[in-house]
């Protein structure tokens, strides 16, 4: 293990800064960073979980560049990562503002200097795939590149268990780590490397199908308890939830609805699932009410779906059963 240098201001976070408990979560994040791993540090934000990113960084007074290089689409370059160096206390504290705001960033601790690890994550935006999961042996035009979310924590939380060694060595280039908050999956997650043990490889990074349906797995389940957690929270507003068991088997029964109907976001999952808790687990005619609604012509599914909770909404929010 190596400590970074007594001065350096990742190290005395949690004296610097008065925030309140619950908004804390990214200077524990930083502090528990900076005892172990060495500098420099980097935060990497999803700016899609701002308003406005770039207008932000600017109040802030906080240099980030985009990994999105989209030119004349100024939105897709706003809802991307955009990368902070932390070598400063007047960074930190801004950093941990406005994150504030949003979730935790992902830390990288990069010796080289910010130039090279913002190339180095831009050749990460982009990995390849099987276009059908369930080939076995997929020739080189099976795969296709889609976007690695790497700037999130929950897809690394996700992704980094499924990795080789090899491919952990070529996502982490001369990183000496990385730190992050893993919500709802497994706290905060400090990950040191020494980049030089294993090749660093080239080119893009590949999951092969086995990989792919590992990823997809995972990826589901935390969907399902996300939607889970959501459903409690609801109930909760009004009075004591069923037993998580319950809700579980509610929320699966509404996964498998959305699947039938083509309801794809996970509002449609909870709505599904919070009304047949309140009507009758299961209940044929109220899910054919539902179906009754998500058939019309107009909009997605979701879009109808919404307009119909929209319109309900009093009744199930203010049921007695939610009392």
């Amino acid at each position: 293990m190596v400590d970074s240098p007594p001065d350096h201001p990742a190290q005395h976070i949690t004296c610097s800064h008065e925030v309140k408990r619950h908004e804390s979560a990214t200077a524990r994040l930083i502090a528990k960073a900076g005892t172990i791993l060495p500098p420099a540090y980097f935060a990497l934000l999803d700016g899609g979980l701002f308003d406005n990113m770039p207008m932000l960084l600017a109040s802030y007074r906080l240099r980030g560049r985009s990994l999105f290089l989209e030119a004349g689409d100024a939105d897709a370059v706003a809802s991307g990562p955009f990368l902070i160096p932390l070598d400063a206390d007047d960074q930190i504290n801004s950093v941990v503002s406005l994150a504030g705001q949003g979730r935790p960033p992902v830390i990288w601790s990069w010796p080289d200097g910010e130039q090279a690890l913002y190339r180095h994550l831009r050749k990460n935006n982009l990995v390849e795939i099987p276009h059908e999961p369930e080939l076995d042996d997929p020739s080189d035009e099976d795969y296709e590149a889609v976007i690695f979310r790497h700037w999130d924590p929950y897809v690394l939380a996700l992704m980094l268990p499924v990795m080789t060694q090899l491919q952990q060595a070529r996502f982490l280039g001369a990183a000496t780590g990385v730190a992050f908050d893993e919500h709802a999956v497994d706290g905060i997650r400090l990950s040191p490397f020494e980049g030089n043990l294993l090749p660093q490889g080239g080119g893009m990074l590949r999951f092969d199908a086995s990989q792919s349906r590992v990823i997809e797995t995972r990826v589901k389940g935390l969907y399902l308890e996300e939607a889970i957690t959501e459903v409690a929270a609801l109930w909760a507003a009004g009075g004591p939830p069923p037993h998580r068991e319950v809700i579980r088997s509610a929320v699966q029964d509404a996964d498998t609805f959305a699947d039938r109907h083509e309801l794809t976001t996970i509002e449609s999952v909870v709505f599904v699932a919070i009304w047949q808790l309140i009507y009758g687990h299961g209940s044929p005619e109220h899910l054919q009410l539902v179906l009754a609604v998500t058939s019309s012509p107009d909009g997605t599914a979701d879009d109808r779906l919404r307009s119909f909770a929209s319109s309900v909404a009093n009744h199930i929010q203010m049921s007695p059963s939610l009392r």
